[in-house]
């Protein structure tokens, strides 16, 4: 990356821009030297609770804000086949951490102060968790961290590859102020206002899911089928329309979408902050 940008192009990179923070300042520093364009492409910050939870803290819904929780579970049995004995593949989890972090950091424009981690170590027959069957000798397949953020919050976030679960992967559960508070789980997404005898409950889900998981809600199987990352692929959701609506006709026809619909509006993120010599969201 900071040789293409030594080259005299703007770069769009896949995550991890890098794992070592020299190498990230170093990133950095060529785009100051340059003036030219670097974006990460993260895909959650476009995810529709991710979003959501943006929106809504940012016209001071929730108050306060005190504690997030997100995570990217991702179980190793779930990857491309091919590539499941590719021993680069079982580094730490959080070698691999923009998909948890960023949504809670997108949402609040905070960043983290202090995070202690801690890992579960494999205990599964398969894989290559293990000391000399990876390049970093890792054992961890599953990361758990809490973090202190900027803001004065707290959130924990998670990083899993050997878990019993498939969809939501990335996906914030609970968004909480000290006015209200989000809370997703499969296909609901709640959110509580306090009042002076308790709460005000809304169910915001057909705001915040895709289009075509909201009209398929009346299914008997619905909730097995959001379980198994149905309906979670290309299609955009209600919470995004602000954003579809910048899209270009012929990026918005085209194919090719991905990651909750968020992959066209990278693109567009991109290309405008490269015409307009802005600043991209990540």
């Amino acid at each position: 990356m900071v040789a293409a940008l030594k080259a005299g192009k703007h770069v769009y990179s896949a995550v991890p821009m890098a794992i070592e923070v020299d190498d990230c300042r170093k990133i950095i520093e060529a785009v100051l030297d340059t003036g030219l364009t670097y974006m990460m492409g993260e895909t959650c910050i476009y995810y529709p609770c991710a979003m959501y939870c943006k929106k809504e803290n940012d016209k001071g819904t929730f108050g306060n804000f005190v504690f997030a929780e997100s995570q990217y579970f991702h179980d190793i049995s779930h990857f491309p086949k091919d590539q499941l004995n590719l021993p680069a593949l079982y580094g730490a989890p959080f070698f691999y951490p923009t998909h948890s972090t960023a949504m809670v950091l997108h949402a609040t424009g905070a960043y983290v102060k202090k995070v202690s981690a801690v890992g579960v170590v494999d205990k599964e027959d398969t894989g290559f968790y293990k000391v000399g069957q990876n390049p970093w000798d890792n054992v961890f397949s599953n990361e758990i961290s809490l973090m202190q953020l900027s803001n004065g919050g707290v959130a924990r976030v998670s990083e899993c590859r050997r878990i019993g679960y498939k969809a939501p992967s990335s996906y914030i559960s609970g968004f909480y102020g000290t006015k209200a508070s989000y809370q997703y789980s499969n296909a609901q997404h709640l959110l509580t206002k306090l009042t002076e005898n308790g709460v005000d409950l809304f169910d915001v889900s057909d705001e915040v899911s895709p289009y075509e998981m909201t009209q398929n809600k009346h299914l008997d199987d619905f909730k097995e089928q959001v379980a198994n990352h149905r309906w979670s692929w290309d299609n955009f959701a209600p919470v995004q329309d602000e954003f579809v609506a910048k899209l270009p006709e012929s990026l918005l026809k085209s194919d090719g979408n991905g990651h909750m619909g968020s992959h066209k509006l990278l693109v567009n993120d991109f290309c405008t902050a490269v015409k307009n010599g802005t600043l991209p969201t990540v």
